[in-house]
């Protein structure tokens, strides 16, 4: 009666039985029937001691039946102890005596295993809990199909685990109350929690794929469509970086069915505006990541109708102009990348550069670079360098082709810095080319401070002020020439620049150098130029730059050799070239002192 209480009065229930076996007229089998009750009820009362005690005054000649539930309660005793090995030889023994085979028997097997898994003895624990399966009923069943799949996760092959989980699940109804006595609820999720990391790490995507179709027993229908999307997705993302035609189309076949997923999700019923928006914005990444333009617009149409969060919207516009710029629509791309900017994100940076390289195609070159000199002032350089640099570079090249040279150095300089810090940056061909840029800009500048030198109404100052920039721009170009110079010749930087900006660069430092008054150095750098001895145009060319530095080395002899040099080559000249070097030759020599007889 004290045993079906709720709850129930075990103090109560243990003196009654306690008043039962001390009853002088019970029989052999009422006592012992009192006995096993009686050690119940302390496992019960967690005192495992106390019912090992009890169970220690049944004789070993009692029927089978009674030695079975003896040594099955005191397997459990030991076993509430953690004295694993005296469970498991208690279970053993039960599960070896053939004269009568407990109901519970494969509870006992259950139990078996985890008293292994206790003395670390996996392989035997398997075993058991397999053993228990063959004719478990369902709630034996779930707890040793869970431990086996916890089990197999310490093993290389992930396959018996995702076997195991699926028949976790099998006596499972969607929707009902966890009542399982063996194992909480809780673990169940843990594990599975489990496997789906150990299923990404090894990227067993087809595993986390089919994991889903058991997790959902328990899923609310949002969450069991959004479970199967994501497993799809992360599947067809694997696949596509493979070069197998059949890994592509299986690729985007995973990525359509996670975007449709996605989609159905979003229509789920009571689910929140902001779910929504994020479900219709998942679903457009997995379309567009299968190459179905059409579908992931539709759902980011979808999208902008919903009140979703600032940031979501604003992406959402930004990837429907680039819809509409890869169909050549510019109007309505535009339209997107102004809806873009409305709102507050890091999008709007992107935004603002599709509109002005629109207002640089369509020579709105004022609007273009007011467009992108806003994105130089607003986006630190740390929030989206690729934007930064894609800006800074559209910037320059357009101030450069205006031959605004002093602003090209304005932006560039500082810019180039803080790249320096970017390693990935710092070796792509763009890199290059600003560097190209602002080095070209550095000498352009300093001949416009040439230019200001002849002046002849400059003050003394003035003078010297014009003097000193102008110096102190030649400094800067050799700087950044030299440094080009050398990457150019270089395994990574051969293929960087045009093949007639390489050819400039050291034209351009040798010219600077001389400038400087540094004319051997200067010379160092034609002669390597002209070290070719190809008898093209550039070859002559250097030829002539190294000729103007012996000239101030007073070198006549050299530039004698030299002058032989370019008159050998000009008949594999083309015209006008080779008549304005022959006269260029003509004029040279008589500048020279004549020869001595």
């Amino acid at each position: 009666v004290y045993l079906r209480m709720t709850p129930p009065e075990l103090e109560k229930a243990l003196a009654a039985n306690l008043k039962l076996r001390n009853a002088e007229d019970l029989s052999e089998s009422e006592a012992n029937r009192a006995k096993l009750q009686g050690a119940e009820i302390e496992l019960r009362r967690r005192q495992p001691a106390s019912a090992r005690k009890t169970l220690e005054k049944i004789d070993d000649r009692a029927p089978a039946e009674v030695l079975q539930r003896a040594r099955l309660l005191r397997a459990r005793a030991y076993q509430d102890q953690e004295f694993w090995k005296d469970a498991a030889l208690q279970y053993q023994a039960a599960l070896a005596d053939t004269r009568y085979v407990p109901p519970d028997a494969p509870l006992a097997r259950y139990n078996l295993g985890l008293c292994y898994r206790g003395m670390e003895l996996r392989g035997e624990a398997i075993r058991a809990w397999e053993a228990c399966l063959t004719n478990a009923k369902p709630a034996e069943y779930t707890a040793a199909a869970i431990a086996l799949a916890e089990a197999h996760l310490d093993e290389p092959a992930l396959e018996p685990t995702l076997d195991a989980l699926t028949r976790s699940v099998e006596h499972l109804k969607p929707g009902a109350k966890w009542t399982n006595p063996h194992v909480d609820r809780s673990k169940l999720l843990k594990v599975f929690d489990r496997a789906k990391v150990a299923f990404q790490q090894a990227e067993r995507f087809d595993l986390l794929y089919k994991l889903v179709t058991p997790q959902s027993k328990w899923l609310s229908a949002e969450a069991s469509l959004v479970a199967r999307a994501e497993a799809a997705l992360l599947w067809g993302q694997a696949l596509k970086k493979s070069s197998g035609l059949e890994d592509i189309q299986r690729s985007n076949t995973l990525l359509v069915e996670a975007g449709d997923l996605f989609e159905q999700a979003s229509r789920e019923k009571d689910l929140p505006p902001e779910k929504q928006a994020d479900r219709l914005f998942q679903s457009a990444l997995a379309f567009q990541a299968a190459d179905q333009p059409d579908k992931g617009a539709s759902s980011l149409f979808r999208l902008k109708t919903l009140p979703a969060k600032a940031e979501l919207l604003s992406e959402a516009n930004y990837r429907l102009g680039e819809y509409y710029r890869s169909r050549g629509e510019k109007t309505k791309a535009l339209e997107m990348y102004r809806d873009c900017i409305k709102y507050d994100s890091r999008y709007v940076a992107h935004a603002h550069l599709r509109i002005a390289m629109y207002d640089l195609e369509e020579q709105r070159m004022e609007e273009a670079e007011a467009g992108l000199v806003a994105i130089l002032r607003n986006l630190a350089w740390d929030a989206d360098p690729e934007i930064k640099a894609e800006a800074l570079n559209a910037l320059a090249n357009l101030l450069y082709t205006r031959k605004d040279y002093r602003r090209v150095v304005f932006y560039l300089e500082n810019a180039l810095k803080l790249f320096n810090e970017n390693a990935a940056y710092r070796s792509t061909a763009n890199y290059t080319r600003l560097r190209f840029l602002l080095a070209d800009s550095y000498q352009q500048v300093a001949a416009l401070e040439t230019t200001e030198l002849g002046n002849k109404a400059l003050t003394l100052e003035s003078r010297r002020f014009h003097e000193q920039r102008r110096e102190l721009f030649l400094q800067k170009a050799v700087k950044e020439l030299d440094g080009l110079d050398s990457y150019l010749l270089s395994e990574k930087g051969s293929s960087h620049l045009t093949p007639k900006q390489r050819a400039e660069v050291p034209f351009l430092l040798a010219s600077c150098l001389f400038r400087l008054g540094k004319y051997a150095d200067a010379l160092k750098i034609y002669e390597r130029i002209a070290s070719k001895n190809d008898n093209s145009l550039e070859y002559i060319v250097a030829l002539g730059g190294a000729i103007k530095c012996l000239g101030e080395l007073r070198q006549e002899d050299k530039i004698r050799q030299r002058l032989l040099q370019i008159e050998n080559a000009l008949p594999n000249v083309p015209e006008p070239h080779a008549q304005n070097w022959k006269e260029w030759v003509k004029k040279a020599r008589m500048a020279l002192a004549p020869i001595p007889e």
